[in-house]
């Protein structure tokens, strides 16, 4: 079974573009608009990473990773940060959730 990649994104040009070349690498996609969305999501399933938006409409990435973490499930906890340029030249913040080892 391939590895399950969730992705927390609420803007679809975004979540389009990620989702796409995930699968083109073999990967299976889960795709939530907001942290809540997500987090019902978990209930039912872990995915073997996160890729979380920061700035999301409700629970932020941030809180979101944190309460990644402590989901009993999961065997490791990294959380890394990834910085990039989008339209306009402005920040766009991600955050990579390791959810699995």
């Amino acid at each position: 079974m391939n590895p399950t990649i969730m992705v927390v994104e609420d803007e679809p040009a975004i979540q389009d573009l990620i989702q796409i070349n995930l699968e083109m690498g073999g990967y299976r996609v889960l795709l939530h608009g907001t942290g809540e969305e997500a987090l019902k999501s978990i209930q039912h399933e872990l995915p073997d990473l996160a890729l979380l938006d920061w700035m999301l409409p409700g629970i932020s990435g941030i809180e979101l990773a944190k309460k990644l973490r402590g989901d009993s499930r999961q065997r490791c906890g990294r959380r890394q940060t990834k910085r990039s340029r989008v339209g306009g030249g402005r920040l766009h913040y991600q955050t990579v959730f390791v959810a699995r080892a």
